[in-house]
């Protein structure tokens, strides 16, 4: 499932960089691609054996850091220094600017080190509830002053991504919430009463999306945060349905699990791969071209993935270099030698 997700993130920057627009047909992946991936992070994050004492939480802490921080930083300033340099003084004054690319990252620390911090105070107090309430409390407070757009200091939130964090920490949440009642969550979602339902209210939302109504304060948000559940619950249906496939040794499914398990990787590098292709875009526009446009961005999003890959490989041929740029360590590695 991450490796599909991941499929869909480039794609959508394959059209948005490189072609310089996005068609209606594609603009509705925004309902997929990155609330699925803090879905899947929230619901992997949650272990129902997992004890947060305080040296546990340190090391949580440090381990995030080190994967999602420290990469980031440093392909921030690669990708400056290659497609925008300029003298390092000024680069600095305005860094935020520049983080925009990987604000995933940055978010996603974010939405860690809050709920680290609330399931180590629900242990302390040895109440899960804690966890479970304030997780709710801080999805809804954000997303209410998301839409409020009460921000003291915009150049601040702007820069340091606060307000990716708002509307997105409610995915994170869902996720946790879905594992830790996951035999609920299953259920609800096998339903096929439910699943014609969540269908219905996509198409619903995908024509509210192509009609642009957004003249009422707080529609388009509220309808854009319900399409993305509903995309969640489609894509996590769908290969929960599927599971059997996506376990077998078949040629897709094989590449499918492994770029699941690059995603970082893939993330961190494909914007170095964005080709300019603005000027196709007078080929393939128009409402009439929607299968022309998916197929020429799977194309060349699939082109984009395979030099990922590549270079991936190439980095994590290096101990050290896979350990500082793309946060890998070799724990496992080390233990099976000694």
């Amino acid at each position: 499932m991450r490796g599909f997700t991941m499929f869909l993130v480039v794609m959508l920057h394959v059209v948005s960089n490189s072609m310089k627009f996005i068609p209606i047909s594609i603009h509705l992946l925004q309902f997929f691609r990155m609330p699925t991936f803090f879905f899947i992070s929230g619901f992997i994050a949650y272990k129902p054996l997992e004890v947060w004492t305080t040296s546990h939480y340190g090391r949580q802490m440090r381990k995030k850091a080190f994967v999602q921080i420290i990469p980031a930083l440093i392909f921030t300033v690669f990708y400056q220094a290659w497609m925008k340099p300029e003298p390092l003084l000024e680069y600095f004054t305005h860094v935020g600017d520049y983080i925009l690319y990987y604000w995933f990252t940055f978010a996603l620390f974010a939405m860690f080190v809050i709920y680290y911090a609330l399931s180590w105070v629900a242990h302390r107090f040895n109440n899960e509830r804690i966890m479970v309430i304030g997780m709710i409390v801080v999805s809804v407070v954000t997303a209410t002053v998301y839409v409020c757009h009460r921000f003291p200091n915009p150049s601040v939130v702007r820069n340091l991504h606060v307000d990716d964090l708002m509307w997105t920490i409610q995915f994170f949440t869902m996720g946790v919430l879905a594992r830790k009642y996951k035999d609920n969550f299953f259920a609800i979602i096998k339903n096929r009463w439910f699943n014609a339902v969540v269908i219905v209210l996509m198409f619903v939302c995908a024509y509210i999306c192509m009609n642009d109504k957004r003249y009422v304060p707080g529609f388009f948000f509220i309808h854009y945060c319900l399409g993305c559940w509903l995309g969640i619950m489609i894509l996590f249906t769908f290969f929960k349905r599927k599971e059997e496939f996506f376990n077998s040794n078949s040629r897709l499914a094989r590449v499918m699990v492994f770029i699941g398990r690059r995603t970082l990787d893939i993330y961190l590098l494909h914007f170095f791969f964005l080709p300019p292709m603005e000027w196709m875009r007078p080929f393939i526009e128009g409402g009439q071209n929607a299968l022309l446009q998916w197929g020429v961005s799977a194309v060349l999003a699939a082109v984009v993935v395979t030099l990922c890959m590549i270079v991936s490989e190439i980095i994590r041929s290096s101990d050290l270099l896979a350990h500082w740029l793309l946060g890998v360590t070799k724990k496992r590695e080390d233990k099976n030698n000694g």
